[in-house]
């Protein structure tokens, strides 16, 4: 069985893949249905963004990352996994 994964990070730009295809194949996937993801992008186009969010992205990080930001946003996300407290 596939690990599941708690947040996936993926780059807009990739050697084989682009990031929304990449995306698009992760939601696929029943496992993550429902798995955060990241988009870090140098991308500011509208239109790439909505196609991102359409595909399933959850949140995006500009290019260059802010490590403070960064480290911040995937907290809330993962936050927003944790089980509810009873």
């Amino acid at each position: 069985m596939a690990a599941q994964a708690e947040i996936i990070i993926v780059d807009c730009e990739m050697p084989e893949m682009n990031g929304i295809c990449f995306i698009r194949e992760v939601r696929l996937l029943e496992r993550h249905l429902v798995t955060p993801i990241i988009m870090v992008t140098s991308h500011t186009e509208i239109e790439m963004r909505m196609e991102a969010l359409a595909a399933g992205a959850t949140d995006f990080v500009s290019k260059p990352v802010n490590a403070s930001e960064f480290k911040l946003r995937v907290k809330n996300l993962l936050r927003l996994r944790a089980p509810a407290a009873a």
